[in-house]
């Protein structure tokens, strides 16, 4: 009886699971095996970004590291816990210790933003040929006095640079940052605070308008001589040659409670520099560009050195820089180049320099950190010509802010003195 039950059994078996195998066999032999929703999501991901591993994201994704900010921003994690905040950065920043997240791993590059930057409108009386008949000698001039003086002094360029962007934000491009006094005896724009003893090269624009009113009289403004010397200037530090458009005249005031108001300070938070600039006609991608003007400026030690006295202040530099800052510093008066990779040259390493946390003025280091500009910065420190573009349209926007023409204004026969 037992027996009998057994070869029943194994009959059932027979005539139930085998046919019931053959099926699955004959579809596995049709088919690849069936993957897992994860494997799938990262077949997809590979394609997409051209990464083989979900955890080998491209630079420009790997934006989840808080950073401790002026002004109320969040810390990170590892900053509440006492740890080093700066662990994580170089997920953010190929540039952090020499390179991506793994020793020999290709990383995939940034790419500059394709939109160009928005154009102003050119007022009317501006354009590029402006003095090719009236006065062809002028450019001419203005670049030989600066080589003249250059090779002395490097430094003059960035100051020219400094006192342009100063004279363009205060009632605008008019050269009345240039007046030593206003008719009525009112304190000039020289006498701010952000200007005073701290600006230089109003020297070597007396000395080309001289040159230049030997070759054509009352013809050349001063706001002009001053346009095309920043542009020579910036030109001679390595950016590409470029036109600007000329025609401004010299304004009849100049007002110490303007420059007050409307020139930035280094330590002016983020809300504040984009508030001044769109009051300006700019944004916030003019002012992450245009602040790599930095890359050959220098600084007053007094306009950063606090940040070594504040502890929170000091956890959000690089390890290093308060050494460097506290060894250099030796008193309020004495200046440090801004980025000491490459003083006299318009390059990436500014950038550079703020992803790694090394910037030297607070202003510009969050500038670097701040989700509204903090891409811009990315992009040009890996990103040098496209950079270099950028600058360029900028500038050239800044130049054209509110800015005499026609008839408005005068052509001063000296630079600090309205005729």
């Amino acid at each position: 009886m037992a027996l009998r039950v057994r070869i029943v059994a194994v009959i059932f078996i027979l005539c139930t699971i085998s046919p019931l195998l053959a099926s699955a066999y004959s579809n596995v032999q049709g088919k690849e095996p069936t993957r897992d929703a994860n494997a799938r999501a990262e077949d997809d991901f590979a394609q997409e970004t051209g990464v083989k591993h979900k955890n080998d994201k491209p630079a420009e994704e790997a934006t989840d590291v808080d950073f401790p900010r002026q002004g109320g921003y969040a810390q990170d994690e590892n900053q509440k816990n006492g740890q080093d905040h700066y662990e994580g950065i170089e997920n953010l920043n190929p540039f952090y210790n020499g390179g991506g997240e793994e020793q020999g791993q290709e990383q995939p590059a940034l790419k500059l933003v394709e939109e160009p930057i928005q154009e102003a409108e050119t007022p009317v009386g501006l354009k590029f040929n402006f003095y090719q008949k009236s006065c062809p000698a002028a450019a001419g001039i203005i670049k030989k006095v600066l080589q003249d003086v250059s090779g002395q002094d490097a430094g003059i360029r960035a100051s020219l640079v400094r006192l342009y962007s100063h004279d363009c934000f205060v009632q605008g491009c008019d050269a009345s940052i240039l007046l030593d006094q206003n008719p009525n005896g009112e304190p000039t724009e020289k006498t701010a605070g952000a200007n005073g003893q701290f600006i230089r090269g109003t020297e070597i624009i007396d000395q080309m308008k001289a040159e230049i009113e030997k070759a054509c009289p009352g013809v050349v403004s001063c706001a002009d001589i001053l346009t095309l010397a920043t542009r020579d200037a910036l030109v001679a530090s390595g950016i590409p040659n470029f036109e600007i458009p000329l025609g401004r005249r010299d304004g009849l005031t100049s007002i110490k409670n303007k420059a007050e108001h409307d020139l930035p300070i280094p330590t002016d938070n983020v809300n504040n520099m984009i508030e001044l600039f769109k009051r300006k006609g700019l944004n916030e991608e003019d002012l992450a560009t245009l602040i790599g003007a930095h890359s050959i400026g220098e600084a007053h030690c007094a306009s950063f050195g606090y940040r070594t006295q504040n502890p929170e202040k000091i956890k959000e530099m690089n390890p290093k820089t308060p050494l460097d800052i506290n060894h250099m510093c030796w008193n309020n008066m004495a200046t440090l180049p801004i980025d000491s990779a490459s003083h006299f040259q318009m390059d990436s390493l500014y950038y550079k320099g703020l992803m790694d946390k090394t910037g030297i003025l607070e202003s510009d280091q969050m500038i670097a950190l701040d989700p509204r500009t903090t891409n811009y910065v990315q992009q040009y420190a890996q990103d040098q010509n496209g950079w270099h573009q950028k600058f360029t349209a900028s500038l050239i926007k800044m130049s054209k802010i509110e800015v005499l023409t026609g008839n408005a204004g005068q052509i001063r026969k000296q630079c600090r003195f309205v005729n």
